[in-house]
């Protein structure tokens, strides 16, 4: 039996959502297009001052997608993040 079939069933009966038994595949995959970029780029070390450069806005436009993917991937520092991207 598949694995998420049989965690289904487990869990029928238990009113438990089967999304927090099972961890997500690409923890990433809630995050646009720009927000995986500045992830990615974060992630391999650039600094927010590196990343805006590299993809042409400000410093704060930077921090604006930072806060938004720390709050979307439950994370609390680049060093987190660096392990999910």
């Amino acid at each position: 039996m598949h694995e998420a079939a049989r965690l289904t069933e487990l869990v029928a009966g238990s009113g438990q959502e089967l999304a927090l038994l099972v961890p997500s595949a690409a923890p990433t995959a809630d995050l646009t297009p720009r927000e995986l970029e500045v992830a990615r780029l974060v992630a391999a070390g650039l600094t927010n001052r590196e990343a805006a450069e590299r993809l042409v806005v400000s410093d704060r436009t930077i921090d604006n997608h930072l806060y938004r993917i720390y709050r979307k991937l439950g994370v609390t520092s680049r060093e987190d993040l660096a392990r999910l991207v």
